[in-house]
This record gives structure tokens, sequence and C-alpha cells, in this order.
């Protein structure tokens, strides 16, 4: 089993809690994951699924994770509440659209972890075919406060806002709300803008109310800042640069990922002058000439001979 399949069987655990988290005693590489909406008004046993992993050792170097949806009785060992005697339950056609669509992110994450994005795709079927159903009927009675949000929501936010300032941002939004800031407090732990914590906040963010996400809007509004995608403060590009990098080029001040970096991961990137590590959205400068080299704001704001230059520029930007 592989080091990064050992870190995602981790991140799980951390994100799901021991509660929805089984390890096959006799083999590490097996596990099992109650996955469920992550919502206050629905009950635990109803519209849930359980997802087991099969990770083969070279996974995910160059093998995919087998992932399925056992049956009661066919996972031996598993905590036997975790299939309810009464309750929702996938007929085998949906059964048979699900394990399709498994095998599909699974494919599209083919090198990479993808029990994340397996996760993903259920909570996400469960929230538009179960979670959303029982809702409709609450709203119609009156209950706005167990509305949820639609799973089209996804597209109001990036995956670079899912980092710890996001975190920070929820915590009065979900004051009140312990079981929902325990995952937050989970998803905290978590390596910043690692896949593990940007799949704990997505879940979480997708579970908020049209009223909660609107208070992450009216917050930023009240700062007297441009809300970004998802209810995000918005900072504004540093001052021009007052050095060029160690080629002469000119500096260009950025408050988002530079364009150069499109196909990397994350929002985070490495001061080639300092070595400090900052976080675009909080400003930084890159050389749009040489493409791989950038400084932090306390870097550029200073003349090239006010500070040490580092040499040969790095190759890779972003997530480290």
């Amino acid at each position: 089993m592989e080091e990064a399949a050992r870190e995602e069987r981790e991140a799980m655990l951390a994100i799901m809690g021991p509660e929805c988290f089984w390890q096959d005693p006799a083999d590490a590489s097996r596990y099992a994951i109650r996955v469920a909406p992550l919502h206050d008004a629905a009950s635990e046993s109803v519209g849930a699924l359980v997802l087991a992993v099969a990770a083969p050792r070279d996974y995910p170097s160059s093998a995919s994770p087998h992932l399925s949806l056992p049956r009661e009785g066919e996972l031996h060992g598993a905590p036997p509440e975790w299939w309810p005697a009464a309750g929702w339950s996938p007929s085998d056609a949906e059964r048979a659209q699900l394990s399709r669509m498994l095998a599909e992110a699974v494919e599209a994450r083919r090198g990479e972890a993808a029990v994340f994005d397996g996760v993903d795709v259920l909570r996400s079927w469960l929230e538009a075919h179960t979670l959303e159903q029982r809702e409709a009927a609450g709203a119609a009675a009156g209950d706005e406060a167990g509305e949820g949000a639609a799973a089209s929501d996804d597209d109001e936010l990036d995956e670079e806002d899912m980092d710890g300032e996001m975190i920070e941002a929820l915590r009065p939004v979900l004051r009140g709300d312990g079981k929902r800031l325990k995952a937050l407090d989970e998803a905290a732990e978590l390596k910043d803008g690692s896949p593990a914590q940007r799949a704990a906040l997505k879940a979480i963010w997708r579970s908020l109310t049209a009223a909660q996400k609107a208070q992450m809007v009216e917050s930023s509004d009240e700062e007297d800042a441009p809300p970004a995608r998802g209810g995000r403060k918005s900072q504004s590009a540093p001052p021009p640069a007052k050095r060029d990098c160690p080629k002469g080029h000119s500096l260009t001040a950025v408050n988002t990922k530079p364009a150069d970096y499109a196909t990397l991961d994350g929002n985070v990137f490495n001061c080639d002058v300092c070595d400090a590590d900052g976080k675009y959205s909080g400003g930084a400068y890159h050389c749009g000439v040489c493409r791989n080299w950038d400084c932090c704001v306390k870097c550029g704001s200073r003349p090239a001979g006010a500070v040490e230059s580092r040499a040969p520029p790095k190759k890779k930007k972003g997530k480290r």
C-alpha cells in the first residue's frame, strides 16, 4: 500500500469520523465508509450508503482503487447499524447507476487519490435523490430552517476557496450547530488546501441553507469588500513592484493564481527571494516572461538591492 493511499485512508477517517469509518482488521488496504449528506434535519439511518474501498498495492501510482456498494451482510465485520432494518435503500437500477458513476470518478482520477471523489459522487446523488425530497416536504409545511442547498450549488465555490480562510468564515455561520462545527474542526486539522480538506469543506458548503450562504455574503459586504464566489472576501492586488526578477523583467502584481500555473492545484506560492510560502489571494508579484518566478509583497515592495535573490528559479509553483 503506497504512502499516498495510507494518507488518503487517514484523511477519510478524520473527515468522516470513527462512527462512519470501518477498517478491515485483517487487511489494511480494505476499509469502508458510511456516506450520508451532512444535514441536521436528515436522519442518519435514511439516505445513506456504504462505500467499500479496496486499494491495490500500487495505488494510486499505477492502479485504481476498487469502490463498491456492499449490501447488508456482504461486508463482514462492519457495524451492523449501518444497515437499518427499516429505511431507505437503493433499488437495483439505482445501485447499478451509482456503480457506473463511481467507476467514472475513479477513471477520471487515474494516477491520483480517488476515494474522495467517490464519496462526493455518493453525497451528491443522495442529496439529489433522498435529502432534497424530504426537505421539499418540510418547506411545504413552512419549515424553512431545514431547507438545504441544492446540489447545483457546487458551481458557486471554487476549489481555491476551500482552505483555512473558508474555515474561519464558516464558524460564525455555523454557531450553535454542533454537528457541522465538529465536521469543520476536523477539516481544520487536515493539511490546508489538500484534497482531503477540500472534500470536507465542499461537503459542509453543500449542506448550508440558502440563508446561511447569504449570511457569508453579507458578512463580506459589511467589511466593504466585494464577496468572492461562495461569499469569500477578495483582496485587491498589491501596488506596483519596486524590483524586477533576476533577469530584469518587470513584475506583475497579482491577487489570484497566474494563468501560467493553471494546471497546478492550490492557491499557495513560494517566494523566490525569501523562500516564504504565501497565498496568491493575499497578493504577490509574478514574472510573466520567465513564467515561473514569483515573490511575496514584502520582497517585491523593496528594491532588489535590499533583499537577496535566489537562483535559479523553481520550475514548479502552487500547492506543495
